[in-house]
């Protein structure tokens, strides 16, 4: 008669009681993981404050400046790929909140909705102090109820929206002496033209305001598309948007109910043809946004419809100076 040995048979057991324990425990973490991850993808999801984007911003990030105790500076590469992953003009508000900007000035404001992008973007995003210069010769009724002007609350002010900001409203144009003089050469992180527009006029504003614009800094300006013109022989200039139809806002604003927008290649010349004869750098290259963003689109981002949404998607074309 054999006599069973229990001692191995209790090891045995022991052992595999042991190793199915080991492999709960580790089950429950990787459960516990895979519910915490759910969980916050969900939270960014549906909290549209721009977690993806400041991620995605963060990612982008190089050290300070030579000195070590300034801003972190996006290099020109860098700009320009976040640009191609989010090429709407809304996101140059993230060259201040990300990318180390500190002064930027917009030529040509009129009610003031982009301002009023730059401004909210940064106000939410931004700890830093930033700088804003505004620049119109003819305020609307209601660019003065955002600035607060003749006396009264400004909108913008009670919004929240200047917590960390000097603004400075210039009641003038592009080419006024005194403004030029005003502010010195490489003075600027960021020049946006979006005043007149007619060829002969950006072609004289382009040349002046890209000596404000510091190295690695961005010259940009609004409305780049035409109908179908052929570009010039520069960087980036073989590839041009073409105007599309206005929005339902344009045409709820007293706009064409039909056909697309106006053709702006007075504009997209006067961009190129500095490229080609004056700028003396043959390495520039223009780069334009594509502007189309869905209200979907934009809150996920963090942005708001309302303010985003022009009489047009005309894009904007733009410029890093290296």
């Amino acid at each position: 008669m054999t006599v069973p040995n229990f001692n191995r048979s209790n090891s045995f057991l022991q052992q595999t009681t042991t190793l199915n324990i080991l492999l709960i425990i580790v089950s429950a973490l990787l459960l516990l993981d895979f519910l915490t991850r759910l969980v916050g993808n969900i939270n960014n999801q549906s909290s549209g404050d721009g977690s993806a984007i400041s991620s995605a911003a963060s990612a982008l990030s190089t050290s300070s400046d030579a000195n070590g105790d300034g801003p972190i500076m996006w290099s020109p590469e860098q700009i320009v790929s976040y640009m191609t992953a989010y090429p709407q003009r809304s996101y140059f508000s993230h060259f201040f909140a990300y990318g180390g900007f500190r002064r930027g000035i917009e030529i040509g404001v009129q009610d003031g909705r982009y301002s009023e992008v730059l401004l909210d973007q940064n106000a939410r995003l931004l700890k830093d102090h930033w700088s804003l210069v505004l620049v119109d010769p003819h305020p609307t009724k209601y660019l003065k109820e955002r600035l607060g002007m003749d006396g009264k609350p400004g909108v913008w002010k009670q919004e929240g929206y200047l917590k960390n900001v000097d603004v400075t409203f210039e009641r003038t144009t592009a080419m006024d002496p005194e403004l030029i003089a005003k502010y010195p050469d490489g003075y600027f992180d960021f020049v946006y033209l979006d005043g007149l527009h007619e060829h002969h006029e950006v072609r004289a504003e382009i040349p002046i305001w890209w000596h404000k614009v510091r190295s690695g800094g961005v010259l940009a300006g609004h409305d780049y598309c035409n109908y179908g013109e052929e570009g010039l022989s520069c960087n980036g200039c073989k590839e041009i948007p073409e105007c599309r139809p206005y929005t339902l806002y344009g045409v709820d604003s007293a706009g064409p109910k039909e056909g697309r927008s106006s053709n702006q290649n007075g504009v997209v010349m006067a961009v190129q043809e500095w490229m080609v004869e004056e700028s003396g750098d043959p390495t520039l290259t223009v780069h334009h946004t594509q502007e189309d963003y869905t209200r979907k689109s934009l809150a996920k981002d963090g942005f708001e419809f309302y303010q985003v949404i022009a009489r047009d998607r005309n894009p904007s074309w733009f410029i890093v100076k290296p």
